[in-house]
């Protein structure tokens, strides 16, 4: 079998072998499957996955938010003020 450049050995994509259709990891090539079928693009489209530019379907990474952290006061405390 020849390599497949859109499956990089390590990589997490995947190929659907019935329908064709490549996944940016395996929880969206799971959603795929519905009953026993392949979901159409255009179900897959409705439940909030999409095709991004490199052909690969998924859903968009939402970047965890940070938490807000409270920087230290930067000023400079001379210890010579206190003579």
């Amino acid at each position: 079998m020849a390599h497949d450049p859109m499956l990089p050995a390590g990589s997490r994509y995947c190929l659907c072998r019935g329908c064709g259709l490549y996944f940016g990891g395996d929880s969206a090539f799971r959603a795929h499957r519905a009953e026993g079928r392949c979901r159409s693009p255009e179900e897959l489209t409705s439940l909030g996955y999409r095709l991004n530019g490199r052909g690969y379907w998924g859903q968009d990474y939402k970047r965890p938010k940070r938490p807000k952290v409270a920087l230290p006061d930067n000023s400079y405390d001379d210890p010579e003020d206190d003579l």
